[in-house]
């Protein structure tokens, strides 16, 4: 529902046409686009507001300063450029590491166990949730 509101408070589309029209995956797909944008955005903000503060210093303005000023205004812009790459680009997929329980007969059959438990969702929209937390982090 925390989705839901967030999407339409946005958006024109009316929450009962979201929850009854349209899709669990087509709605998990906008949303997950509309975080980007707004984590898109919010950095621009950041970026734009910064650049301000750098002009508006006095001390930038004598000659030795200049090449500082230039500096900062250059790795601002780049600081924003990578920011936006890693925010979409594809991310990796988290690999675990062995614990060591694998090798122990006591432990392997629990191991085994809580990875199958963890690959698979309970209902086929869990993993809705999942991808929902890996586009917010």
């Amino acid at each position: 529902m925390t989705a839901l509101e967030e999407y339409t408070a946005h958006h024109s589309e009316p929450a009962e046409e979201i929850m009854y029209s349209w899709p669990w995956r087509r709605f998990e797909g906008m949303f997950r686009r509309h975080l980007l944008r707004t984590a898109r955005e919010q950095m621009r903000e950041m970026r734009d507001r910064r650049l301000a503060a750098i002009d508006a210093n006095m001390n930038y303005d004598s000659k030795e300063n200049a090449s500082a000023r230039e500096q900062k205004i250059t790795g601002l812009h780049e600081a924003y450029e990578e920011g936006v790459r890693i925010l979409y680009s594809a991310q990796e997929p988290h690999v675990e590491q062995p614990s060591g329980m694998d090798d122990d007969p006591l432990f392997s059959p629990i191991a085994r166990r809580r990875a199958q438990e963890a690959a698979q969702p309970l209902v086929e929209q869990a993993s809705m949730g999942r991808d929902l937390l890996k586009a917010t982090s």
